[in-house]
């Protein structure tokens, strides 16, 4: 089966998570930070989700009253029968549902995942080996370091200072030369200001503000 890939603005959306242990957890933190408001249903106190702050916690067993106005429905209980149940209501009321024990029970899955700032990748298997894609993305991680995070940013404030529109065919090619130089991931690691300026000078033709690219640079903890 192939699916069809896609990133949800869910900054504001109510989510429903219904279980709160390890995968739970990770589903909630997930979706706060995209900005989503969560309803997380979990009867008992000492599961990991129910520690996080920001959270609307329903403390006791599902019912299907929990899934009003949510927007998606996440199943993620130790119980495969409350997260078929969870399934069946959204599908009968409209509701897209991730059902963790059971990819192919629900209607998405969620792909590993590996961010840097504005730059987010993915791995998906399907569904067929989370573990694999997780590995996978482990991989990507070693090759994308916390540099990229600048580079991302600089690859947003590149585009915004595009010169003219007749010029935009051949800026955006040097812009993404610029960004796939080798060069660039140690520089930024390395907070060389004047090797950067210097990349940037030879790709562009003109210099750049070095306020600016000062402000790219990773924090000294990164």
């Amino acid at each position: 089966m192939n699916t069809y890939p896609v990133q949800l603005n869910l900054n504001g959306s109510l989510c429903v998570v219904v279980g709160g242990g390890r995968v739970g957890e990770r589903k909630v933190r997930s979706l706060l930070d995209s900005g989503a408001q969560v309803r997380l249903v979990e009867p008992r106190d000492s599961a990991p989700a129910c520690r996080l702050a920001g959270i609307e916690r329903i403390a006791r067993c599902f019912e299907p009253q929990d899934l009003a106005g949510a927007r998606l429905v996440f199943a993620a209980s130790d119980d495969s029968e409350v997260n078929s149940t969870v399934a069946e209501l959204c599908r009968k009321q409209g509701l897209l549902c991730n059902r963790a024990d059971d990819p192919t029970g629900g209607d998405f899955s969620l792909p590993a995942q590996l961010r840097r700032g504005d730059l987010l990748m993915t791995v998906s298997s399907n569904g067929a080996h989370p573990g694999f894609s997780a590995a996978l993305r482990d991989r990507l991680s070693a090759d994308y370091d916390e540099s990229w995070t600048a580079i991302a940013a600089l690859a947003r404030v590149l585009r915004r200072r595009r010169l003219t529109p007749e010029e935009a065919e051949t800026y955006n090619r040097k812009v993404l030369q610029v960004l796939q130089d080798r060069r660039l991931p140690g520089l930024f690691a390395s907070r060389n200001i004047a090797g950067i300026e210097s990349v940037l000078r030879e790709f562009l033709g003109h210099d750049f503000p070095t306020e600016e690219i000062e402000s790219l640079l990773p924090t000294e903890s990164s």
